[in-house]
């Protein structure tokens, strides 16, 4: 079901009091959405912005500091208040010296700490927070919080809550951790992070908030790893510390149990927005905590220009300094350009020095520059500190066009968008339906908003360019602001915001077909073979009956006819499949011929309606050493204990390369080459393994190969794949096709539906269609057997083609499928049986149960699987959870998993059943299983421990003799 998006703007100064339970947390306003399957709450936290400091602006709020070192083995303060446990965390806290508790010392000296486990969420730490501290109102919106903490190896490739905001807008209940650590090891918020947290290692973590100039900061050991973008409004929002509702700032708490074990050395809270260099001054963790008193700041460069590692030949050159505690003489300044002196004007204000090259920039093309500043300051003597950047054949960012107000999107701003690109870019929105008056359904411009009115949402009524903030808060995020690489202003095709106004008849006028053009790029004299393009890229595609979302990008040389370099489809089977990525750096040759002088490009999308996006930013034509490219990346596999785990990578671009193979994040000793093998594979080797490529051009990482090592089983009793069922046509789904579902279990199988809304027992069902009228979805209301590949298209995919371990028929409850047609309301309980299955002869406690199961949850759905012997009582061997509750029992979203569980047969016991139980869903997602294998040690035929015998005296033969106690 493709559903309109509807959206409810409510400012938080308004008196909200509301908690959701979906992990998402807002910016100022709450957006409400119904679309892709399902009503889904959106907020945005944009992305990446660069803010000028300077120190007159720092201490927007009083600057109160509360500080928690735990040297006295509790939670009393160094500063401030104490820190409180949040229900039982206290029974689970440890006290110690880092030699007591066999962890690194810090720095090389001993410190004491706290110890936390995994905590539930209920579990954590609050810090109060003082109501009197904060300046005007009740919100401190800029802060810093700082702390030093170490993660055991085993938490990587885990997402670990740091720190949950509650505000007058969300209840006491913690919600997603505003932020974590990421599964990759890196510090973030909302999908965006950045650095890399190394488990094993003592890391001090700074986070930055300064809402009030609408930036915020990540730190690691003193070093900037990345910047976020809070939008217009946000003051008094999501990254507020409330020192009125709840009086609170909570750490290592999360609603979705998204923590790991940390030991914890200090932890401080102020409230003012530290600047680079006093986050400088702290450096990296230490024994001693963080000092309360911040130390001296050293100088530091606080912006260059150029910023990135690219420039235009134009660029004004300039770095701006800050002085920190140390005092800088004009006279001592001097810039630098590849060893060669530049002559500079000079200008300080407010204490802020700001050095310019003078006169125009003179850069070459394809060149790489080193600009340096010398400076002496009165603390560290001279300094040079320097940036490295090129200027390549061709560089575009689109900051350069002239935005205006929205037109039919509900976020005002006078500088959101345009249709207007670059000095020569050109934009065909011909083929999106309404905007032509060829269309059927064409209507002319009535309202004089200067464009058609049947053209859908106008602003993407085709490629726009438009402001990379409000681009996600109006399409109410939907992982946009996954896009961190965006900076400023990104050009988008965007046909599912386009969708969610009226437009002509796609299936009349074909679907959306957009496309832009650059201008003619100057190639001459670089040599065949050598040119390629470099850009940042945001995609996700989606594939149904209807749409067919497709990218492209052509390249024509001379003005001869266009050749397609780059395709994308959204079809999961397609060669040119390109999988979800909303943050990705796309390297691609332009094979250049000999003696071209002009290049043009042109990107593509085609074939899309109610889709997703795709978006790019910060284009680059360049030429010599191409960047590593991975044209073939590592397959995940999944072995058997004993086996052998082999991975490769395949790489394009300019030689040499060099390797680095990394498992969940950390780098692998000695894992320098295109292959990495393990001969006889551990349950400790699973995981996520990547690889790091890098030359002379740059480095790419691949994506993840998830690596499964299955436990050895005893001998194979039963298994079940569903294969030999009769599959029979669908009956409500569109998807036609005559051998793809069946409500006939395996002989011996029961499946219970009489708690599915709607429906009753299938057996003796003789009404005209075989099927009640009010069931919503019949296919899906209770557990039904379906051709998987034929069930992921019928649903518009949404991550179940990913069930790549189901082969042919799977078994399926899909409460997101079913609730897309009327039926009764109330949510589906449905129920699975297996026949009995005969384990006699079985030793006690020995039998594993195996499968492959596909997962993705929803508040409130819950799996269960029940184990029955002998006509027994049923015993839960398995539980899994969509929300909070109990710690052990979530589950969290995996579609293509293989579970095992070991089950404790009683002695004696002669069958077994299992019960699969899908509870208390709705319009959720779905779980599906296949593969079934139930495995068990036989009992032995002669045992004997000989504990019947009965045994004399112990006499010793010793012969210096002996009492018999030696």
């Amino acid at each position: 079901m493709q559903g309109k998006k509807f959206s409810i703007v409510t400012h938080s100064r308004l008196a909200f009091t509301i908690r959701l339970r979906l992990g998402w947390r807002f910016a100022g306003f709450l957006t409400i959405s119904t679309m892709k399957k399902q009503p889904t709450i959106k907020t945005f936290v944009g992305a990446v912005l660069f803010a000028l400091l300077s120190q007159s602006s720092l201490l927007a709020q009083d600057a109160h500091v509360s500080l928690w070192n735990f040297d006295s083995g509790d939670l009393s303060a160094t500063a401030g208040s104490d820190l409180e446990y949040i229900e039982d965390t206290g029974d689970l806290a440890v006290f110690g010296t880092t030699e007591a508790l066999g962890i690194p010392a810090i720095g090389g000296e001993v410190a004491n700490v706290l110890q936390l486990p995994k905590l539930g969420p209920a579990q954590g730490l609050k810090a109060p927070l003082p109501e009197d501290s904060n300046g005007e109102g009740d919100l401190v919106n800029n802060w810093t919080a700082i702390m030093d903490l170490y993660y055991p190896p085993a938490s990587s490739g885990k997402k670990r809550a740091l720190i949950d905001i509650v505000t007058a807008e969300w209840l006491a209940n913690a919600g997603d951790a505003e932020f974590y650590v990421s599964a990759a090891n890196a510090v973030g918020t909302a999908g965006l992070d950045f650095g890399n947290v190394t488990p094993g290692e003592w890391h001090r973590i700074a986070i930055v908030v300064n809402i009030e100039n609408l930036w915020g900061k990540v730190y690691i050991d003193g070093q900037e790893v990345g910047t976020l973008n809070a939008p217009e409004g946000s003051l008094d929002g999501r990254w507020s510390l409330d020192t009125a509702f709840e009086n609170m700032v909570t750490f290592f708490i999360d609603d979705n149990n998204e923590s790991e074990e940390v030991f914890v050395n200090s932890i401080q809270l102020r409230f003012e927005s530290l600047n680079s260099g006093q986050i400088l001054a702290l450096g990296g963790a230490a024994a001693a905590g963080v000092p309360k008193k911040l130390p001296p700041v050293p100088s530091f460069v606080e912006q260059w220009t150029p910023s990135g590692k690219y420039a235009k030949a134009d660029t004004a050159l300039s770095v701006v300094l800050n002085p920190g505690d140390t005092a800088i003489s004009n006279t001592s300044i001097s810039l630098s350009l590849n060893g060669e002196a530049v002559a500079t004007d000079i200008s300080n204000e407010n204490g802020i020095i700001t050095v310019k090259a003078s006169g125009a920039a003179a850069l070459a093309k394809g060149v790489k520059y080193e600009l340096a500043l010398t400076y002496t300051d009165s603390a560290a003597g001279e300094q040079t500190q320097s940036r490295k950047f090129e200027v390549p054949v061709y560089f575009e960012d689109f900051d350069s066009v002239e935005l205006g107000p929205n037109v039919d999107e509900f976020v005002e701003n006078e500088l959101a968008w345009t249709r207007t690109g670059p000095e020569g870019w050109t934009v065909d929105n011909a083929g999106v339906p309404g905007n032509s008056e060829d269309h059927v359904g064409y209507l002319p411009d009535d309202d004089d908003d200067g464009f058609p009115d049947n053209d859908g949402v106008s602003e993407w009524a085709g490629w726009s360019f438009a402001d990379y903030n409000w681009w996600v808060q109006v399409a109410g995020d939907q992982s946009r602001s996954q896009f961190s690489l965006a900076r400023n202003v990104v050009a988008v095709a965007d046909p599912d915001e386009w969708d969610d106004k009226a437009h002509a008849d796609g299936a009349a006028n074909g679907w959306y077909k957009t496309f832009m053009t650059t201008p003619q790029i100057d190639v001459s004299g670089i040599a065949a073979g050598t040119l390629f393009a470099n850009f940042h890229s945001s995609w996700r595609p989606e594939f149904d009956g209807n749409y067919h979302q497709e990218g492209y990008i052509l390249a024509s040389y001379d003005g001869a006819d266009p050749v397609e370099i780059l395709t994308w489809v959204s079809d999961g089977g397609s060669p040119n499949y390109h999988d979800h990525n909303q943050n990705e750096v796309v390297t691609l040759p332009l094979d250049n011929p000999a003696g071209s002088k002009k290049l043009q490009l042109t990107f593509g999308m085609r074939e899309a309606g109610n889709d997703w996006w795709w978006a790019i930013d910060n284009l680059v034509i360049n030429a010599g050493a191409v960047p590593p490219i991975i044209t073939t990346q590592p397959s995940g596999i999944e072995v058997s204990e004993g086996e052998a785990i082999s991975l490769s990578v395949v790489a394009g671009g300019g030689e040499p390369f060099s390797y680095q193979w990394y498992k969940d994040g950390v780098a692998i000793d000695g894992a320098t080459g295109a292959e990495y093998a393990v001969g006889q594979a551990a349950v400790t080797d699973a995981g996520a393994y990547s690889v790091k490529i890098t030359n002379e051009g740059g480095e790419i990482t691949s994506g993840n190969a998830i690596v499964g090592v299955q436990a050895s089983l005893g001998i194979t009793i039963w298994s079940e794949d569903f294969e030999g069922l009769t599959l029979g046509p669908n009956v409500d789904e569109g998807l036609v096709g005559e051998q793809v579902w069946t409500k006939t279990a395996p002989e011996g199988w029961v499946i219970n539906d009489e708690e599915v809304p709607g429906t009753w027992a299938w057996q003796g069902i003789d009404d005209e269609e075989g099927y009640p009228d009010n069931d919503g979805v019949t296919e899906w209301a209770g557990w039904s057997f379906a051709n998987a590949k034929w069930w992921s298209q019928t649903a518009g995919d949404q991550r179940r083609s990913e069930f790549k371990k189901a082969i042919g028929a799977a078994a399926i409850a899909d409460g997101d499928e079913w609730d897309d047609q009327p039926r009764e309301g109330g949510n589906m309980f449905t129920f699975m049986t297996t026949g009995d299955i005969s384990i006699d002869g079985i030793m006690e406690n020995s039998l594993v149960f195996r499968f492959h199961s596909s997962w993705r949850p929803e508040v409130v759905q819950t799996a269960t699987i029940e184990a029955t012997f002998d006509d027994g009582d049923a015993i839960e061997i398995l539980r899994w959870e969509s929300e909070g509750g109990d710690a052990e029992f979530y589950h969290d979203h995996n579609v293509n998993e293989t579970v095992n569980i070991s089950i404790n047969n009683p002695a004696g016991a002669k069958s077994v059943k299992l019960t699969f139980a899908y509870l208390d869903a709705g319009n959720n997602w779905w779980w599906a299983v296949d593969n079934l294998i139930l495995a068990g040690e036989p009992e032995p035929i002669f045992a004997e421990n000989f504990d019947s015998l009965e045994l004399g005296p112990w006499e010793s033969s010793s012969e210096s003799g002996g009492d018999g106690t030696d």
